[in-house]
C-alpha cells in the first residue's frame, strides 16, 4: 500500500494525546473518524485521500497520540503505526494551545520522532483549540515564540482556511515544472493537463499548443502514458 502511494503528497498528524488530531483529521477530510478525549483513542493509523480547493490531492494520516516519557517498549508496540511518518512529506505537529507546558509537548513530539528515525521531514506547527483561550496575551506569546505556526480551532472550524492555504502552498512547492507541446487533436490529453495541473504558461502554435505546467510525479507519469498510448 505504501509503495502505491509514492506519487501522492503525504501528510501525517503528530501530537500530544488529546491535542485534537482526530478532530482536525475529520474536518480536513470530511470523513467521520473516532474522536474521544482519552489516552490512545487512536491506536492505528487512519489515512484519507483529500482534494484541495486548488484540485490537488494529498494523503492525510492520523497517528497515535504521544506522551511525555513514553516507555521504549510501548513505542516499540506502536512502531508500525508510527513508521507511517517515515513515509510523510510533511508532519503537522498539533499542539493544544491551552496546555500548561507547551514546550514540553513540542519536545515530546520531536523526541519521539527522532526515536523512530524521522529527522529530516518538513514540519508545520499548528496550535489547536484557540476558541478556549481567554487571554489575548497568550496569542501574542505564541506568535512571538513560534512566528511560522498556524493557530486554529478544529472543533469550531476557526482559521482552518489558513491551514488549508498553507498546505496548498507546500504541495505546490513540492511539484516539478514540465513543458510539453501537444497537437490540438489530442484534446483529451490537453483537457487532462488543464484539470489536473497548475498551468504556468501556454503558447498556441499552428497545430499544437506548448504548455508549461506544474504537477506531481503521479500526474506527469499519467500524462506521459496518455501521450505514448493515445
Amino acid at each position: 500500500m505504501r509503495k502505491s502511494r509514492n506519487s501522492i503528497f503525504k501528510i501525517c498528524l503528530a501530537g500530544y494525546t488529546n491535542a485534537g488530531k482526530s478532530t482536525l483529521m475529520r474536518e480536513l477530510s470530511g470523513h467521520n473518524v473516532y474522536v474521544k478525549d482519552k489516552l490512545f483513542a487512536t491506536l492505528e493509523t487512519t489515512t484519507k485521500k483529500i482534494r484541495t480547493k486548488s484540485n490537488h490531492q494529498y494523503l492525510l494520516s492520523d497517528t497515535v497520540g504521544f506522551l511525555n516519557n513514553l516507555p521504549h517498549n510501548l513505542i516499540a508496540s506502536f512502531r508500525s503505526t508510527l513508521e507511517e511518518m517515515n513515509e510523510a512529506d510533511l508532519i503537522i505537529q498539533v499542539i493544544d494551545i491551552t496546555a500548561s507546558n507547551i514546550k514540553r509537548h513540542i519536545n515530546t513530539i520531536n523526541d519521539t520522532l527522532k526515536m523512530i528515525g524521522v529527522n529530516k521531514t518538513k514540519k508545520l506547527l499548528v496550535f489547536n483549540k484557540i476558541d478556549k483561550v481567554k487571554s489575548s496575551s497568550l496569542f501574542k506569546k505564541i506568535n512571538s515564540e513560534y512566528p511560522k505556526s498556524i493557530l486554529i480551532s478544529a472543533e469550531n472550524k476557526l482559521k482552518l482556511n489558513l491551514l488549508e492555504n498553507e498546505l496548498t502552498k507546500l504541495i505546490e512547492n513540492s511539484m516539478d515544472t514540465h513543458t510539453l507541446s501537444i497537437p490540438y487533436k489530442s484534446y483529451e490529453i490537453i483537457n487532462y493537463i488543464y484539470k489536473n495541473t497548475i498551468i504556468v504558461k501556454e503558447d498556441a502554435k499552428e497545430n499544437k499548443v506548448k504548455i508549461i505546467f506544474k504537477t506531481s510525479k503521479k500526474h506527469f507519469n499519467t500524462i506521459q502514458t496518455k501521450i505514448q498510448n493515445p
